[in-house]
């Protein structure tokens, strides 16, 4: 495929419609569907082809249009997709949830498509990039939203923010996302600007000021699944040289180390672990949390 405002191919693997034909799991795929769709209307537009200037013979999106009693076939354009689109909305009187008309243009359906992609992959960053034509970080920073799960997570964030400030307790506890610090501020790993508080999440196991008590292993496990959750999304040697020692530190030098010393209980880890397979904690239920991580390091 060519992008003709990237002046870029693009090579996207089709996937298979049956179980015989396959491709290796890790490749990005585009769907039958979308597929089907550019082929029929490459097949509805072939006798539209044969009649363009030559200009535009290549091109898929074709109209027959009339002017002064004269028939010409035309490309579709931004010019024309814009006034089809106001005709539109004012016949059917289009709103938006703030109750004015609706705005409707190419850059809001690509962000809508972009989006409803990224839904259907299951939060696959990588995929939903390479669908849309552009980088990973591109997809985040200019075409993804939040989901009303991440609405949840910023809302329940938002509550124990307050909770905090009323009780005088802000940061009292010293509590991160994968645990305890002893100190956020000076730790080994803050970054040790201003006061500005340590978010080197990634590096917390590695910490001399890291810290785990019976009450934050939801959040540790939390933390678990989510790296492991990147393995199938990541390049191999990156896995291995980023984040691979991540779940084998958190089984070893916390868990397996934590039962020995009779620091954790058995039913406890394993209610922890369960809770966090199922419900994880907010911080960590975002699938860009890594990438954004990872950007601020």
């Amino acid at each position: 495929m060519f992008k003709r405002r990237g002046y870029s191919c693009t090579k996207v693997a089709l996937r298979a419609s049956n179980s015989v034909m396959r491709v290796v799991e890790s490749t990005p795929t585009l769907r039958s569907t979308v597929a089907e769709l550019i082929r029929r209307m490459v097949v509805l537009t072939a006798c539209l082809r044969r009649e363009a200037p030559e200009d535009i013979r290549d091109r898929v999106w074709l109209y027959r249009r009339s002017r002064d009693n004269q028939s010409r076939v035309s490309a579709l354009t931004h010019g024309t997709l814009e006034t089809a689109i106001k005709k539109l909305v004012k016949t059917y009187d289009l709103r938006g949830d703030d109750g004015e008309s609706m705005r409707i243009n190419v850059s809001r359906l690509r962000k809508t498509f972009v989006n409803r992609v990224f839904e259907i992959l299951g939060g696959d960053v990588v995929a939903t990039a390479t669908a849309a034509g552009n980088s990973p970080a591109v997809t985040i920073r200019n075409y993804l939203r939040p989901s009303e799960d991440a609405r949840k997570n910023w809302r329940f964030m938002g509550m124990v923010l307050v909770e905090e400030l009323l009780a005088n307790t802000l940061g009292a506890t010293e509590r991160t996302p994968v645990g305890r610090c002893s100190d956020a501020n000076a730790g080994e790993y803050a970054p040790k600007r201003n006061g500005e508080p340590c978010q080197s999440f990634l590096n917390c196991l590695r910490c001399r000021n890291y810290v785990v008590t019976g009450d934050d292993l939801w959040r540790l496990f939390s933390f678990y699944f989510r790296i492991l959750r990147e393995r199938p999304r990541m390049d191999k040697r990156r896995w291995d040289r980023q984040l691979a020692h991540i779940p084998r530190m958190i089984d070893r030098d916390v868990i397996q180390a934590g039962l020995r010393r009779k620091v954790f209980k058995a039913e406890q880890v394993n209610a922890a672990r369960e809770r966090a397979r199922n419900d994880p904690h907010p911080f960590w239920a975002s699938p860009t949390i890594i990438s954004e991580l990872n950007s601020l390091a």
